[in-house]
């Protein structure tokens, strides 16, 4: 048996998310709904939402 210092705990955990973002979006007519989703979700994209200020810094 082979030991490394690295582990597939954040792979697993993004799965998950997905998984579970895939059963929120059951029934979405397109599948570009879901990766959206998926990206709001996972990929860390937060655009402002209508009426919100702007924070920098």
């Amino acid at each position: 048996m082979h030991s490394t210092a690295r582990s597939n705990g954040r792979i697993e955990s993004v799965n998950t998310e997905i998984w579970l973002i895939t059963r929120m979006a059951f029934g979405f007519r397109s599948p570009e709904a879901l990766i959206v989703l998926a990206m709001l979700s996972v990929g860390g994209h937060r655009p402002p939402l209508p009426g919100q200020k702007l924070t920098h810094g």
